[in-house]
């Protein structure tokens, strides 16, 4: 048999699908120090070690997916509801690099990115809004 494609009409149909899956519905948000850019071979332990320790900071629930739809690329994306991290400690100077997306139950690794410029979450009124987001990546 020859070699198959995904085709572009059903990219949407599989980001809802993979959305509306358990993993996807117990995902959880976090931040990395971990100065990498992440890649489709990164794995959870490539940026929990690194992960956000100030006080204050949780991983925040990923909900409010909105209806994929397909982006300039032909890919297939949607944004969830607007997390807030915050910072309530007396201080940290870390940069942080990544933002990832985990399954809680799994612990598997389902999204990461790299922040297009690093930031510190400042001391006692730091926060750090950012809405979080899927997308197929084919090629």
């Amino acid at each position: 048999m020859a070699d198959g494609v995904t085709c572009i009409e059903s990219e949407i149909e599989q980001l809802t699908g993979l959305l509306t899956s358990t993993a996807w519905s117990t995902a959880k948000m976090g931040l990395s120090q971990t100065n990498i850019t992440p890649t489709p071979a990164t794995v959870a332990i490539d940026l929990t070690p690194g992960e956000v320790s100030v006080t204050g900071y949780v991983r925040q629930d990923v909900t409010g997916w909105s209806t994929p739809t397909l982006d300039g690329g032909n890919r297939a994306v949607s944004n969830a509801g607007t997390v807030t991290f915050l910072n309530t400690s007396g201080g940290d100077t870390s940069v942080i690099y990544c933002w990832f997306i985990i399954d809680q139950t799994s612990g598997k690794l389902l999204s990461a990115g790299r922040f297009a410029t690093p930031f510190v979450l400042v001391a006692i009124s730091g926060s750090y809004p950012t809405t979080p987001f899927a997308r197929l990546r084919y090629e």
